[in-house]
């Protein structure tokens, strides 16, 4: 009885001091953003734009004549989808100015997927090398995506934990704050589809991966031939130069390889173990993506960016670092690394983190 009180009392101390990180974190966020000095990252000056811009439409426009399914669109400024305006709307009947809603957009976005790590209980230098990159990306920057994937990462969170409903509905959500996610979103969808299938032995989980990856060239083809004007937007944009094969994508492959077939020969009945492998097998048509789409390398690295994120979350909320998984932890730690001094040191994309990492230059 009291080994057994003991335990719960380091649980519970573990979970209050979990939380008191998620706190940290959140504050932290806002208050850093509440503090901005141009330029601060590439892209913030054009959500403030963005964002003022779509104060002065009213919540009839929004859905009416301003309304191109999915987009709603105002002037000067890009199209946004639905969700987002919607939601920047909601928020300005208690927030006055578009810094503050910047602020509290991107903090609820950082809150969200800190609370999803905090709740797989993932290790703490997980959590913080995997924010450092996502509020580089995306709370700096990439707002709407950030957001988007946040509530993306809640879905499948509920999915993991049996809630169906409320999973789906989370994962529809995101679509309607950016239609990016669908590009994960949509492999998951049919691997969940399949899942009794894929369960089965790891042979079935290889064939649907191959059938995955058979699938890419096709999308690849006739990507371009898609009448969206974001798809056009960033096909008629230079490439990034980091398609192909690089240290990211080459590390990318090596990761989902080592972390497919490290795997026993049959699955076995861990509910979260089987989830992870469906996550995995999402993520394969994205390191695709990165690795072959020259001709549109923002959309890759985008693709593989939000596939990053939830393979890392969930894979390190899933498996122990032990035995057979090893490795893939092994390579997963230096695909992060990497990740961060890409974005943080040698191209930084964002000042905030500027009391530790280079300032940005977006000349």
């Amino acid at each position: 009885m009291a080994t057994d009180a003991k335990r719960r009392l380091i649980v519970s101390s573990k979970t209050l001091m979990a939380f008191f990180v998620l706190l940290v974190c959140v504050f932290s966020v806002f208050v850093r953003l509440l503090n901005v000095s141009l330029p601060f990252s590439y892209d913030y000056s054009s959500y403030i734009e963005i964002i003022g811009e779509l104060l002065t439409l009213s919540f009839r426009e929004m859905i009416g004549v301003r309304l191109i399914f999915p987009y709603v669109i105002a002037n000067r400024i890009i199209p946004v989808e639905f969700g987002f305006a919607l939601f920047v709307k909601m928020l300005a009947a208690f927030i006055g100015n578009s810094a503050e809603i910047y602020a509290v957009i991107a903090t609820l976005s950082v809150g969200l997927r800190t609370y999803v790590m905090v709740k797989l209980r993932i290790p703490f230098v997980w959590i913080a090398l995997l924010n450092i990159y996502g509020i580089t990306l995306w709370e700096s920057n990439a707002l709407r995506l950030g957001l988007a994937v946040s509530l993306l990462l809640f879905g499948l969170y509920k999915l993991r934990h049996g809630k169906t409903v409320a999973g789906w509905t989370f994962a529809a959500l995101s679509v309607t704050f950016h239609l990016q996610n669908i590009l994960f979103l949509a492999p998951f969808l049919a691997f969940y589809l399949i899942r009794k299938y894929m369960q089965k032995s790891v042979k079935r989980v290889v064939i649907a991966n191959i059938a995955a990856t058979l699938a890419m060239p096709i999308l690849v083809y006739f990507l371009p031939s898609i009448g969206n004007q974001k798809l056009a937007f960033y096909i008629s944009q230079t490439g990034s130069g980091s398609a192909g094969l690089t240290v990211t994508s080459v590390l990318a492959a090596i990761f989902m390889a080592s972390a497919l077939l490290k795997r026993k020969k049959t699955i076995g009945d861990d509910q979260s173990e089987r989830f992870c492998m469906l996550i995995l097998s999402a993520g394969i048509p994205s390191i695709f993506l990165l690795l072959f789409l020259t001709d549109v390398a923002v959309l890759g690295d985008r693709a593989w960016q939000v596939a990053f994120i939830i393979l890392a979350t969930f894979f390190t909320g899933t498996f122990p670092l032990r035995g057979q998984m090893m490795l893939p932890y092994l390579v997963l730690f230096a695909l992060a690394f990497v990740s961060v001094v890409n974005v943080g040191v040698r191209y930084p994309l964002s000042d905030f983190f500027s009391y530790a990492l280079p300032n940005v230059d977006p000349n």
